[in-house]
């Protein structure tokens, strides 16, 4: 089984890696920080068995040129980028955890809403530019 990990992320985290190596030797990762192109891509996984997929679009087209392709492991948030319903027509798995960010997405939110309270966004443009405003 042949597994390739496009997403640059996966690829440069040491334990992440661990895994896949510890299993199948042959593991295959994108060490370069390449940023696939379509071409690219089609012809780079076209003979994985599984991938672990980052930011590259991946769609019906790609899946097409992938005859072992069993399964698309989503590392990161959102799948905008797979076309889920080709690999259902596929009968290829998709692993993805959904929610995996939503403490950071709230902790966002709340300092959103003290920085919008507290007009912390004008008044650092107006440091920024020089003027301090005591009123503001």
């Amino acid at each position: 089984m042949l597994i390739k990990a496009t997403s640059t992320s996966f690829s440069r985290h040491p334990k992440l890696r661990q895994a896949p190596l510890a299993d199948l030797p042959g593991a295959w990762f994108d060490d370069a920080g390449r940023h696939f192109t379509h071409p690219d891509l089609r012809h780079d996984i076209a003979d994985a068995d599984g991938l672990v997929l980052g930011i590259e679009p991946v769609d019906d087209e790609v899946l097409a040129a992938c005859p072992n392709l069993k399964i698309v492991s989503k590392f990161g948030v959102g799948l905008d980028n797979l076309d889920v319903e080709a690999c259902e027509k596929r009968c290829i798995a998709v692993g993805w955890t959904g929610g995996t960010n939503k403490r950071s997405v709230a902790e966002m939110d709340l300092g959103f809403m003290l920085a919008l309270s507290r007009n912390l966004y004008p008044a650092s443009l107006d440091l920024k530019a020089g003027t301090w405003n005591k009123n503001g």
